[in-house]
């Protein structure tokens, strides 16, 4: 009974858990990539990151000190991120671990 009760407990927590990491959220931050994240390795953080991307990194966000690497990103949104790379942006989207999956983005004001 007692296992029962346990495995009925796991399943719940597992299942607020899920519920709780997919929640909608709307965050600002800095556009960087995920191979350089916080620290640059060339001079200028935009110029930096459109290079690293066209050498096959990912677009990233980071916030308050830690890089997620953004994810489910359309054409219209990947171009916005080339613009707007080194500089602020507002996303609108859920986390995931270190992944922030994107449902919309726009230029932070």
């Amino acid at each position: 009974m007692n296992l029962r009760r346990l495995t009925l407990s796991c399943a719940v927590l597992l299942g607020l858990s899920a519920a709780l990491a997919a929640k909608t959220v709307s965050v600002t931050g800095t556009v960087t990539d995920t191979m350089c994240g916080l620290h640059h390795m060339m001079k200028g953080a935009a110029k930096c990151t459109r290079e690293c991307v066209k050498s096959g990194s990912g677009y990233a966000l980071i916030l308050r000190h830690k890089v997620y690497k953004l994810t489910g990103l359309t054409p219209s949104e990947t171009h916005t991120l080339y613009l707007r790379a080194g500089r602020r942006v507002t996303v609108t989207g859920s986390f995931s671990g270190k992944f922030l999956h994107v449902n919309s983005l726009r230029p932070a004001k």
